[in-house]
């Protein structure tokens, strides 16, 4: 996997096909785990690395109830409403459970909803998908 078009981490410095030649290069290194390689990446390349590093970060982080919710949804293959992990806080004593969110309400296995409870949510990360190669 490399950081930009065709590069692999099989040089020092990738030959950038994205962005072209003539560009700096960062002064970031990372070693790739497959070859041992050291790699260096061009300025526009480690932007674009650390743009997508921290949109990783943001999207796993825990939002409050009171700025949003989710939407509503149900899956497809359960044909239930979605489930999400979810910190909830007992009489002041917070834990993380999984609820699921359907009609603008936090529900547990059971009828009731638990809206006043839950506190905060995360987004559902992406399912695992096999690399190919």
């Amino acid at each position: 996997m490399g950081y930009c078009g065709d590069c692999e981490h099989l040089t020092i410095r990738h030959n950038c096909k994205k962005y072209k030649k003539g560009l700096a290069y960062s002064s970031y290194i990372s070693r790739s785990i497959s070859t041992g390689a050291m790699h260096e990446r061009c300025s526009e390349c480690d932007k674009d690395y650390r743009i997508a590093e921290l949109e990783e970060k943001i999207k796993h982080q825990w939002i409050p109830v009171a700025e949003r919710l989710p939407e509503d949804g149900i899956n497809p293959f359960t044909q239930d409403a979605y489930i999400y992990p979810v910190t909830v806080d007992f009489d002041g004593r917070q834990d993380v459970r999984y609820y699921s969110f359907c009609h603008g309400h936090w529900y547990n296995q059971g009828p009731g909803e638990m809206d006043d409870l839950v506190i905060a949510w995360m987004p559902r990360p992406e399912p695992y998908k096999e690399e190919e190669g």
